[in-house]
């Protein structure tokens, strides 16, 4: 049985893991200006 900080742990993990591959994924695009928070953390320009 996994507990709820089991369960909260494996969620923020995941999270984290999906942030890393979208933000990857706006990087290595041609910087669209609708990306908002995600572009601009990739790229502070």
């Amino acid at each position: 049985m996994s507990t709820v900080k089991d369960i909260f742990s494996t969620a923020s993990m995941i999270a984290l893991i999906m942030c890393a591959i979208v933000g990857t994924f706006y990087t290595t695009m041609d910087r669209p200006q609708s990306g908002g928070v995600l572009v601009s953390l990739s790229d502070p320009q």
